[in-house]
């Protein structure tokens, strides 16, 4: 929003005044509590406390960049692999219609071979499982909260869901 400045003395607007009009003013006040509020709102949800939120955002974000175009690259490998596939011939360089399993030690075609490659190389994505495990993790604190505010849960219950929320939140498995 553009807020008009005024001064006294000055007919029009002064861009150096020290004024503003009132509706201005409450204009401002609002938009500023929507983003307060939308701010608080992602804190919450991703589980953060007190600190240099943008800072964590920003970085949040270009980590989840990162990793969508990491991913995006590993489709591309294996769109690329199924496109070049050809399953025509094994890994020793017989054809692979002469083969049964077990033949020569490796009847796998070239496709098998290059996918099995592809699985076993890296994929790791910590940035988005942590981001993940943090919002899961308040998920477990939410609802334990809740059920133990309704009385359907007893303190043992409770103390079972905050270890389990602390567990994802430190990368730990469900188990």
């Amino acid at each position: 929003m553009t807020v008009k400045r005024w001064s006294v003395g000055v007919d029009g607007p002064d861009e150096n005044g020290n004024l503003v009009a009132y509706a201005d003013y409450l204009s401002l006040a609002a938009e500023n509590s929507s983003l307060r509020l939308t701010i608080d709102n992602i804190v919450n949800a991703l589980g953060w406390g007190d600190g240099p939120v943008s800072q964590q955002v920003i970085e949040l974000v270009t980590g989840l960049v990162a990793e969508n175009v990491a991913s995006n690259g590993r489709l591309q490998e294996l769109i690329q692999i199924i496109n070049n596939a050809d399953n025509s011939y094994c890994m020793c360089g017989d054809v692979m219609e002469s083969h049964v399993v077990g033949g020569c030690g490796s009847p796998t075609g070239m496709f098998d071979y290059h996918y099995g490659v592809w699985l076993e190389s890296e994929n790791k994505t910590p940035i988005t499982d942590a981001a993940i495990a943090k919002i899961s993790a308040k998920s477990i604190e939410k609802a334990a909260d809740d059920l133990a505010g309704e009385n359907n849960i007893g303190g043992h219950e409770v103390d079972a869901m905050y270890k389990y929320a602390a567990n994802l939140r430190a990368g730990g498995k469900a188990s």
